[in-house]
């Protein structure tokens, strides 16, 4: 079966570094190219158990970044490297649950050639938490539809999926140096090329959730809008202004996360939401359609917002004297009539 390229991005995460290469190098598809990229990780550690594994296995190619690139440009440096068919990636905190993944999803693929991507679940595990759920929420998108855009917001992970090498292009490759690259690179591509996907219906990917990461920190999230900008301004680019209602899940605030912030933080953070509302010109009527309570609280001191809210409400009043007032009349004038009938029907009984 065909060569698959399998990219491991790797900064500071030496405590799971290890789990995370054996599940992969004891894969039953052997037919790998192993892509190690050190991006300039501050811990020896990590250097150390990657040199171990690139002399232990020689399918393994170990590249150490100079800088920090994040995890896009570590993404590119392998992809940029790789020689197989198909390329798949790791995060090294996370692991494959499974000896067989690759063989089902690379059997799976000889069988379609016309696929471009293999998707499959994936299990999150937050240690802290004790906790091991099934995410479901690929099926949720992808089960009986043949392209990957759906019509609520699609799932950006990439490393529940396997590629093939072709679609990495100069035009998508990853964005080096931001946060959140995952979903800016997924709606990128989606935007630029149309992709056959072909989903499997079981969890492989075993994605450790960690509430004190650097992607779940309380700065990371003052970076959603600037990934948020850069997928609007790709949408207004490529002419896919049909999928503005994709990026209108964005609105509403995640109140559990939100609440969780310093002061300084929610004050950015709303500051940038506002931004991001005005620039792709989302109405009070929009939000009042997609959004939620939660969120017109969060936002309503700002008067740009307040007065879009204001015409959304005059808008609703006219919809309700148009509709709602004139049906309500409607209703009252059929039940007179029925009132009345009944009244004639009660009288011929006591003749």
């Amino acid at each position: 079966m065909a060569k698959l390229s399998v990219i491991v991005p790797v900064y500071n995460t030496y405590p799971y570094l290890r789990e995370c290469l054996d599940s992969i190098i004891n894969q039953t598809h052997k037919n790998l190219e192993i892509i190690i990229v050190n991006d300039a990780s501050p811990c020896e550690e990590d250097d150390i158990i990657c040199k171990e594994y690139a002399e232990r296995d020689n399918r393994i190619i170990y590249i150490k970044h100079i800088e920090n690139k994040y995890q896009g440009g570590a993404r590119n440096t392998g992809i940029k490297t790789a020689t197989g068919e198909y390329i798949t990636f790791v995060d090294s905190d996370d692991f494959l649950c499974d000896i067989n993944t690759y063989q089902h999803c690379m059997s799976k693929i000889y069988i379609n050639q016309d696929v471009d991507i293999v998707c499959f679940d994936n299990y999150m595990l937050n240690e802290a938490r004790k906790e091991k759920l099934y995410n479901k929420t690929c099926s949720n998108y992808y089960k009986h539809k043949h392209y990957i855009i759906a019509d609520k917001f699609p799932q950006e992970l990439v490393v529940n999926k396997i590629f093939k090498r072709e679609l990495f292009q100069d035009d998508t490759l990853f964005c080096e140096g931001i946060k959140f690259e995952d979903t800016e690179f997924w709606y990128r591509l989606n935007f630029i090329k149309k992709i056959k996907l072909l989903y499997i219906d079981r969890a492989y990917y075993m994605y450790r959730y960690n509430e004190y990461s650097t992607t779940n920190s309380q700065n990371s999230y003052l970076s959603v809008h600037y990934v948020l900008f850069k997928i609007y301004e790709n949408m207004i680019k490529y002419k896919k202004e049909e999928y503005k209602k994709n990026i209108m899940d964005f609105i509403n605030i995640n109140q559990s996360k939100y609440e969780q912030f310093s002061d300084n933080i929610k004050k950015q953070y709303i500051k940038n939401h506002i931004e991001f509302i005005k620039k792709i010109g989302i109405s009070g009527k929009d939000i009042l359609k997609y959004g939620n309570i939660y969120t017109l609280i969060s936002l309503v001191d700002d008067e740009y917002i307040r007065n879009i809210y204001l015409e959304a409400f005059e808008a609703y009043k006219k919809i309700n004297y148009k509709i709602v007032i004139p049906n309500m009349k409607v209703y009252k004038f059929n039940r007179e009539i029925k009132r009345i009938i009944n009244q004639i029907k009660n009288l011929f009984k006591k003749i």
